[in-house]
């Protein structure tokens, strides 16, 4: 058990030994913690879970895949849903949602999707890019930098648009095949507590927007917890909030290095550095570390944000959700079916990053928009 735990939380692991290390060099501080960051997630992830327990979204999911004719009509279902979930209650949730669907499906058609759930990952990565709260480090960086909605949409709702086209784009590759499959229908459970908790997220989102005091809803939700819904203090993923602060540790460590701040001084000097930095970096230690420690150094939060988040496709671990998209889906897959699933991702992914990424740079679009 406890190795199987160890391999669930392999990130949580490596991130706490490194702060370790951090730790014999320099103690850290409080206050490096983004502590509205942290409520805010955890606020987040309380809502998500009343949301999923209810069925919503997987009642919403069954109803468009059933107005679905033909196999293209529902690999394109479920990307739009992959992708706009995700803009909403983050990348994270919208692939627990849709893989286990796919999965569903695979079994009704007796057809492998290995290609349309490496699509659907990439879509929930993109997706996610549009809104401050649809990835984590996309919510850091709109409280770090202070932006308003408005300016921070304007950054990356032009990705989102062009996601959108090219993922459109790849269902070229999916036969038109028909059938006909009437999938069961999910209903949704009180309807009430769904409203109430849809209120508290719309509180959420005036919080994130700095409209509302986050520790006042945070308050509120608790208190609508205990006397609602006790078991969703049960149901939070603790061990990501302690990485996320774990993070934030090492990161203030390594900021306050006066030989770190000297050297990437020297090497930004420059948007497109930046650009190109928050790009490859995210393929290494993933994109949510990169923004946090990149954005100690800068002010091109534009191009850091853009970066980011075309740098969470790529690389297995430059987004947490494509693990988890892996996880879910190769759970009960045999060697060879593992093996052409990270074929496919690495290619589709790679095609995804290297059009988008010169698509936002050689054709300057960022100074079309700004």
């Amino acid at each position: 058990m406890f190795f199987n735990k160890f391999q669930e939380e392999l990130v949580f692991v490596v991130v706490f030994f490194i702060l370790i290390v951090a730790m014999i060099f320099k103690m850290p501080k409080l206050e490096y913690i983004d502590f509205k960051l942290i409520f805010i997630l955890f606020d987040l992830m309380i809502i998500v879970y009343i949301f999923e327990k209810s069925r919503v979204l997987e009642s919403i999911a069954m109803k468009v895949l059933n107005n679905s004719k033909n196999l293209r009509q529902l690999i394109f279902s479920l990307i739009i849903l992959s992708f706009f979930i995700s803009m909403l209650l983050t990348n994270d949730v919208a692939l627990f949602l849709i893989i286990p669907l796919t999965l569903i499906v695979e079994i009704e058609l007796k057809k492998n999707l290995i290609f349309p759930v490496v699509l659907i990952t990439i879509a929930a990565n993109l997706g996610s890019s549009v809104t401050p709260f649809g990835n984590p480090q996309n919510l850091f960086l709109f409280l770090f930098y202070n932006f308003n909605i408005i300016n921070f949409l304007k950054i990356t709702l032009p990705l989102g648009i062009i996601s959108f086209v090219l993922l459109s784009a790849t269902l070229i590759f999916i036969e038109k095949k028909e059938f006909k499959r009437e999938f069961p229908a999910v209903h949704f459970t009180s309807k009430s507590k769904v409203i109430y908790f849809s209120i508290l997220f719309f509180i959420l989102i005036l919080s994130i927007f700095g409209l509302i005091n986050y520790i006042l809803i945070t308050i509120i939700l608790l208190i609508s917890v205990l006397m609602f819904e006790r078991k969703a203090l049960f149901k939070i993923d603790y061990f990501l909030l302690l990485t996320f602060v774990f993070i934030f540790l090492i990161v203030g460590n390594i900021s306050s290095s006066v030989y770190i701040k000297e050297l990437f001084d020297k090497f930004i000097t420059s948007s497109n550095r930046v650009y190109f930095l928050s790009i490859f970096s995210s393929q290494i230690i993933s994109n949510v570390p990169a923004a946090i420690l990149i954005s100690h150094f800068t002010d091109n939060a534009k191009e850091l944000i853009l970066g980011v988040n075309i740098g969470g496709i790529g690389t297995l671990i430059s987004s947490l959700a494509s693990l988890i998209s892996y996880k879910l889906y190769t759970k009960k897959k045999n060697k060879i079916e593992k093996k052409v699933y990270l074929k496919l991702f690495i290619y589709w992914n790679a095609l995804f990053l290297l059009v988008l990424t010169l698509f936002f740079y050689k054709i300057k679009f960022l100074s079309i928009v700004f």
